[in-house]
């Protein structure tokens, strides 16, 4: 797939790309330096938003991280990935930055394209619409732009596109890409986790996009309401029951 991409885009050489840590989506707007065209990817889950639950509120799974990793302990693969769409899907989220929705909207009027990308699922309890649904009550509205990104499928609605835990992130990229409407000579990711950023930036190498990556640690800065060890694992040990 990788190969299709390099022939249909006319590479000719490998442009930089550069993986950068940042603490506010308000500095994304300093790396689209070509904002026209360019191609501005949010994850979802802890960089855009948080659950509006305390005990899934990043703070407090690293103040309890252990006792966080033993809630995992014995699940396969499958039944941890269903643990996790129930921590970030059964209840209301919350905006991590309030100033979130004014870069959105100034990147748009910049004439960039944006475009969320989670590695959850599409489908939660029979709802392939939930994601769209919670950031619309959040006044996100990715697939409001001039034109259509691509072709809407099992993994892109309505300017998401879906991870469905089947892989890394840079092989979906690269898959959807090849199908998109649009061809991005700058693409700027913003993610809370360092090895999405890795997987795309190392699936665009020697392609003629410049790929910046930008690792955001925001989510760890929030001030969330103080939880007890004890509620805590009381909420964990309630959440897994839902998957055992």
């Amino acid at each position: 797939m990788k190969s299709f991409l390099v022939f249909a885009w006319g590479i000719s050489m490998s442009l930089s790309a550069q993986i950068v840590e940042i603490t506010t989506i308000e500095d994304v707007s300093k790396f689209v330096h070509t904002p026209k065209g360019a191609l501005c990817i949010f994850d979802v889950d802890y960089t855009l938003t948080m659950p509006k639950e305390p005990a899934c509120q990043m703070p407090n799974i690293i103040k309890y991280i252990q006792v966080f990793k033993a809630v995992y302990e014995g699940l396969s693969d499958d039944v941890a990935n269903l643990l996790k769409m129930h921590i970030v899907g059964d209840g209301d989220s919350i905006m991590i930055e309030e100033g979130a929705l004014d870069v959105l909207q100034q990147l748009k009027n910049n004439g960039s394209y944006l475009m969320a990308f989670t590695a959850a699922n599409r489908t939660h309890q029979g709802n392939g619409d939930w994601r769209n649904r919670q950031l619309e009550s959040l006044g996100i509205h990715f697939h409001k732009q001039e034109i259509a990104l691509a072709p809407e499928s099992e993994v892109y609605h309505k300017g998401v596109l879906y991870g469905n835990f089947v892989e890394e992130k840079g092989g979906t990229l690269i898959k959807w890409l090849s199908t998109a409407y649009i061809k991005p000579q700058l693409i700027v990711a913003v993610d809370d986790d360092l090895k999405h950023l890795k997987a795309m930036e190392r699936e665009l190498q020697g392609s003629s996009v410049e790929f910046v990556g930008l690792h955001y640690k925001g989510a760890k800065q929030y001030k969330s309401q103080e939880v007890s060890e004890e509620q805590f694992k009381d909420y964990y040990k309630n959440l897994r029951k839902l998957v055992e």
